[in-house]
Parts: structure tokens; sequence; C-alpha cells
């Protein structure tokens, strides 16, 4: 298995180039601000090698920005699908409302479960390589 590692300051993210999932553990407490976020994108681009990708994101009590709201409903090259870990109900139905009002331009997917969440990412991978 081929792993790619970067360590940011509001996240730690790990690419697995054989399955073409990025995941991202955001760090506790750490506000996702636009300038986060935007370095969390260039990353996992970086990382993803303009191949097409999913991503799985575990959300803790982390506070979103509005800029970081607008820039999450858009779509980089590559991305496929995200499953956002979120253990609290709250905030689950937070995020489903902002998918809704945002229109997101990708799949996504809210999960408790980690397991559950990876196989539903290579679900959609799967899907969007029989399209191409």
């Amino acid at each position: 298995m081929s792993t790619k590692q970067s360590y940011l300051s509001i996240a730690d993210l790990y690419f697995d180039a054989d399955e073409k999932i990025l995941t991202i553990h955001y760090h506790q407490d750490k506000d996702i601000t636009e300038k986060g976020l935007g370095e969390i994108i260039n990353t996992g681009l970086k990382m993803a090698q303009g191949q097409p990708f999913g991503v799985i994101s575990t959300l803790g009590n982390n506070s979103i920005s509005r800029e970081a709201q607008k820039i999450m409903s858009q779509s980089s090259p590559g991305l496929v699908a995200v499953a956002a870990i979120i253990e609290i109900q709250v905030l689950r139905t937070i995020i489903e409302i902002f998918v809704r009002e945002q229109k997101v331009k990708y799949d996504l997917r809210c999960f408790t479960d980690i397991d559950q969440a990876k196989k539903w990412v290579k679900q959609q991978l799967d899907k969007h390589q029989q399209k191409a």
C-alpha cells in the first residue's frame, strides 16, 4: 500500500494511492478557515496528482467559517465524493442542510462509522470509473 502523509496546522492528511482515498483528520478545537481549507485542498490535490479521488473527513467540534463553507461547496479537480465522519447528530443535520443550500457539486454523505464511510467512497469511485 502506498500512503502519502502531510501534517498541516489544522489537519493531518493521508492519501492512499492504491484506493485513491484522501483521509483528513481535523485537529480538535481548530477553526476551519478559508486559509486553512485552501492549504488542505492544495495539499490534497498534489497528493492525488490529478487522478479521481474520494475524501473521508473526520470532523470533531470544529467550527467552519462562512468563507470556508463557500469553498467547501465548490468542486475540486478530480474530487468524486466526500464522506464526513460526524458523531454528533446536530452537526450531521447542519452538514445536510449545508449540502442542500449550497448545492454541493460532489457526492457528500455523513457517517458515524469510518468503515461504512470508506465502503461508500469506494462505491462512488467505482461508479465514477465506470462512467469514464
